[in-house]
């Protein structure tokens, strides 16, 4: 029911990265995306979700969790999940990879310094206004981010444009 895949020596007794799908559903319908061939959709409740967070949390070693989906930012409660993080789940960094589309959730997420993001940019969905609009939201309160552009080859021109405005913003994009 839950799609969570674990990177890491398991004799290691210092930290482990977690991939975390708590949810496929995402409101882009990128051609190409892989969440939409190989899992079936679903999307965790809140209360399933912070119990993991509070389990990985309860481990006797530092965990890296990737957020991922589907749009991450969609998921039940994912505001209230990033907040635990901050607040009581210290042994917890959290990257989230998302499409940055989300404007009412990207407006309610407060500043941790274990919480970094991945920007996805999908020319063919995205709407730059609102991408960059929320890239600077999460920057002006000291986020870490970065940013994975999804290269479609006969929209090279918008992605060149995308790329200046990624180094107006001194981001780090692959």
């Amino acid at each position: 029911e839950l799609l969570m895949t674990y990177f890491y020596n398991e004799k290691s007794t210092e930290f482990c990265i977690v991939e975390w799908y708590p949810s496929t559903i995402c409101n882009f319908n990128c051609p190409y995306c892989y969440s939409k061939k190989l899992y079936k959709l679903f999307v965790s409740t809140k209360d399933k979700n912070i119990n993991i967070l509070k389990k990985l949390n309860e481990a006797n070693k530092k965990v890296h969790i990737k957020l991922m989906g589907g749009e991450p930012l969609h998921i039940n409660g994912v505001v209230d999940l990033l907040k635990k993080v901050k607040e009581e789940y210290t042994n917890l960094r959290v990257t989230v990879f998302t499409n940055g589309s989300n404007s009412r959730v990207i407006d309610q997420i407060e500043f941790c310094e274990r919480i970094t993001f991945v920007f996805s940019y999908h020319c063919l969905e995205t709407d730059p206004e609102v991408y960059f609009k929320n890239i600077d939201i999460l920057k002006s309160r000291g986020f870490e981010l970065s940013v994975l552009i999804m290269r479609v080859p006969d929209k090279l021109d918008t992605l060149k444009k995308t790329v200046v405005e990624l180094r107006n913003r001194s981001l780090h994009y692959e």
